[in-house]
């Protein structure tokens, strides 16, 4: 975060910026414009409860407020590069991101973000464009900021950036993955995210209980990581390795929630630039029914016949022989991506960081409030906290895995972890298209990224112990 710093000032420059995503306390833009320094970014533009709510004109990020009154400035202050002084929200998450994520995550996985000034009439305008793209109940609870002096570039994950000419359709899957370890406030070693599920059906937030079980996602960890391209074979068979991961994004397929996002967009490469290409539906976002049969359904163009091939014509349910075999195929792609990075595993120990659970996080709060003094029993009791925080972020996060059908051959490819993160990966081809083409595997390019990895506040505690309480007594209710 130099002083140097990009400028977006006034409504001309915000014609270029189209609305991609959002979540709870940003929106995401994505850059249509000709500047090339910019192609394939994103720029994250903070939110404010919208005038009329109780917590108005206060930014959706810094909603709690702590009835411990102990406050993050206390938390952090002996990390110089996270001491809250006269340092902005934005510039604490570079210092949280780069010394405490990163050496665990790793710089390939999650960006620190480019920090541009913007002013109020480029936030009105940006606001004025994304609003007939944002969804309702999102529109009726927010608006953009308009008095945030700074906003964040990222890298598009909608995109990889290898090839030229038109390329094949290049997908983009967002999974919020939760908690991948049994919790101790865990009822029979049910996970978190499924007792919280009892919560949200009670309380009408749902109309299903989702089937989704993080554990089955990162059951398989300690599997070798021998299904990227070129590494060999295991004594386990795709089956055996993919199952219960294969039953947890099947899950999310069913009842995604806001759990699960797909974007497809088709690009061609000019001058080594991604450009929209017009000629075909430029992005789509599937949700609910139509993302089921998204897995089953666009084409991907080397596949010749009805086993590898997901060109079906029309969403039909139920899936009939066909499109359960695409949808099977591309499950077990994003699970082989997933693998082959690491990320998961990365993920999983900062989130096992946590040993005390939010009560105990509670206790330490109210303990350490208003006393002063340093001893190492005071900075060890600190760091049991911090890392709970830390925790709480990994558990909140979005992992991103963009992929797009190899257009080019692959051999030639200097290891499966390539530069930006690319993971080239191989799928088996069924026995016909082996003897037909004599091609016994078909490659993809794969991008793996960790995104949603903002410091927690401390002042969020008093509000999640009484949500666990609630989570805990409802599923025991209904158990």
């Amino acid at each position: 975060m130099s002083s140097d710093n990009r400028v977006f000032h006034g409504p001309s420059a915000a014609t270029e910026w189209r609305y991609l995503a959002e979540g709870g306390a940003h929106i995401i833009l994505r850059y249509l414009g000709a500047d090339e320094t910019l192609t394939c970014k994103v720029l994250r533009v903070r939110k404010c409860a919208r005038a009329g709510d109780s917590d108005e004109s206060v930014p959706m990020y810094s909603r709690s407020v702590s009835s411990l009154c102990f406050r993050d400035a206390e938390l952090w202050a002996d990390f110089p590069a996270l001491s809250m002084g006269e340092r902005s929200e934005l510039q604490m998450r570079h210092g949280f991101v780069t010394n405490t994520l990163q050496p665990v995550l790793g710089k390939q996985f999650v960006e620190i973000g480019e920090l541009v000034h913007v002013n109020e009439s480029f936030l009105r305008e940006v606001a004025v464009i994304a609003k007939t793209s944002r969804p309702s109940f999102r529109v009726r609870e927010s608006d953009v900021d308009y008095a945030a002096p700074h906003a964040l570039l990222f890298r598009n994950h909608s995109f990889i950036g290898v090839g030229s000419g038109r390329l094949n359709p290049t997908y983009s899957i967002e999974v919020k993955p939760k908690c991948g370890f049994t919790e101790a406030t865990s009822v029979n070693g049910t996970s978190r995210f499924q007792m919280h599920q009892a919560l949200k059906a009670a309380q009408l937030q749902v109309q299903n209980i989702s089937g989704y079980n993080p554990l089955d996602l990162f059951s398989r960890l300690n599997f070798n990581r021998e299904l990227v391209s070129g590494q060999g074979s295991s004594s386990f068979s795709i089956d055996e390795r993919f199952r219960d991961g294969r039953r947890s994004l099947s899950s999310l397929i069913e009842n995604p929630q806001n759990n699960l996002h797909v974007k497809r967009f088709h690009m061609m490469y000019q001058n080594n630039q991604p450009v929209e290409d017009v000629t075909l539906r430029k992005e789509n976002t599937f949700h609910g029914t139509k993302l089921r049969s998204l897995f089953a359904h666009d084409t991907w163009q080397k596949a010749k016949c009805s086993c590898c091939d997901l060109g079906i014509e029309s969403f039909v349910e139920p899936l009939n022989q066909n499109q359960t075999a695409g949808r099977k195929r591309f499950v077990d792609l994003i699970l082989n991506a997933l693998i082959s990075s690491g990320a998961l595993e990365r993920i999983l120990a900062l989130q096992r960081l946590d040993k005390i659970g939010v009560d105990g996080a509670v206790g330490i709060a109210a303990r350490l409030r208003g006393r002063s003094g340093v001893s190492s029993a005071k900075q060890n009791t600190k760091q049991l906290l911090r890392d709970f925080i830390t925790s709480a972020t990994a558990k909140d996060c979005s992992v991103m895995v963009t992929i797009q059908p190899a257009s080019f051959d692959t051999a030639s490819m200097s290891g499966p972890l390539l530069n930006n993160g690319i993971v080239v990966v191989g799928m088996p081809t069924c026995q016909d298209c082996q003897i037909s083409r004599s091609n016994s595997c078909e490659h993809y390019l794969c991008r793996v990224g960790v995104v949603d990895v903002d410091l927690k506040s401390v002042g969020k505690l008093s509000r999640w112990l009484m949500l666990e309480g609630q989570i805990s007594a409802t599923y025991e209710t209904r158990a």
